[in-house]
Parts: C-alpha cells; structure tokens; sequence
C-alpha cells in the first residue's frame, strides 16, 4: 500500500497538485511497518513538497534526517533523495553537496542541478565536465537528458534556437521543469535584447516554488528594462 501511495504522491508532485500530494505522504509516512528506503523515498517526495511551499529550512532538515539515518545504517540513500538535495542546494546558493562527485554515479535529474549550482558559481571546469555527462545521456529516448543539455547551451550561448527547443522539450516533463524552462528560456530572450518575446514566455507565474519565483524576478527584471 505504501508503495502505491509513494507512486501516486511522486506523480502528483511532477504534475504540481502538491496539496493532494501532501495529504497522501504524510498519511504513508506515519505508518511504522515502512521498510526504509520507501520511507526514505517518502521523505523525498515530501522534502519536494516543502520546497514548493518556500519552506526550504523544513525541507533541509528533512533530507538531512535521512542523510545522516543512512550513515547509521550504512547504506546509501535512494537517487530521488539525493535530487532533491542536489536541487536544494542550488535554490539556497549552497555549495552543492556532491560538486565533486563523479559524474556517472549521478542521475541525470541531480546532474543537471548539480551543473546548474556549478554555473552559478561560475565553476566552469565542473560545469563543462557535468554537460559532457548529461550530452553523453542526451538520446532520442532520454527526454530528461536532453533537456538539460539544451538548457545548458542556452545558458552558455545564450541562442535564442534553444529557447524555442527548450520549451518544447519540457512539455513533457515534470512541471517544475517546465517552469525552468520558462525561466531560462525568458532568460535568453533578455540576453538577446527581445524583451517582448522574453515576457511572452514569461507570462504570469503566482505560487511559492522556486522556479516561479525565478520567473516573476526575470519578468520584473524585464519590465524595468523597458519603463
């Protein structure tokens, strides 16, 4: 039972209905007949919940609670945890946490995140070795792969061909992706000088996660730029 709720609750997170999500780990993860990785997997999804809701210090101890169980049992925490730490990291302008970490031993999911905090940090040796990585990945039946490696050269180059691809390619993915992709590809319109297509990608964005905070400070940025 507890896997199917952790199923349903990671779908629901991925399509952004966080209230019911919520409502459907938190009543899985009180259970105490869970065998620990669904617990841990559990935690994650609710740590992504947290996240969304702006409470990042919540979602910080939470993951951390699992990082540290897991030391104590001596195993290693599933990939959803270590993405959701990856992604944390990068929200709270934290050094990441595995930035040193060899590449084929991440998912592409923390990969793509991990390269994101590297930019942000303007590591570019990291970030150049994490995009070969993900390039590597990136195959017709890769979606996930595909998309952080476009969203990578329009970060680099600022090309407004793959701000076009990129809301393309996160059409099918995780919302939170999607919105990334707004993001970045509003992004690359600014850089292009293109204010208006930038704010026609934009749009409108209400809510706590990151991603739509990150757009709501891009679109202030561009309508300043044309008052």
């Amino acid at each position: 039972m507890a896997g199917i709720d952790l199923h349903l609750a990671q779908l629901l997170v991925d399509a952004g209905r966080f209230s019911e999500a919520s409502t459907r780990v938190w009543r899985a993860i009180k259970s105490t007949s869970l065998a620990w990785p669904v617990y841990a997997e559990l935690a994650a999804v609710w740590a992504d919940v947290t996240i969304a809701s702006g409470k990042l210090q919540e979602a910080d101890a939470w993951l951390q609670s699992i990082q540290a169980e897991a030391i104590v049992r001596g195993i290693a925490v599933p990939a959803s945890v270590h993405e959701s730490c990856v992604r944390l990291d990068f929200w709270r302008g934290s050094p990441a946490s595995a930035i040193t970490a060899c590449a084929s031993s991440n998912s592409t999911e923390a990969l793509g995140w991990l390269a994101l905090s590297a930019w942000r940090d303007g590591d570019r040796t990291a970030l150049e070795r994490f995009a070969r990585s993900i390039d590597g990945r990136a195959t017709d039946t890769d979606l996930t792969a595909r998309f952080w490696s476009v969203l990578f050269r329009g970060l680099v180059r600022c090309a407004s061909v793959d701000a076009g691809q990129l809301i393309t390619l996160a059409g099918d993915l995780k919302l939170r992706q999607q919105l990334l992709a707004r993001a970045i590809a509003g992004r690359i319109w600014l850089e292009a000088g293109d204010r208006e297509r930038a704010l026609k990608v934009l749009g409108s964005s209400d809510g706590d996660e990151p991603e739509r905070r990150l757009i709501r400070l891009l679109r202030r940025q561009a309508e300043v730029t044309g008052s």
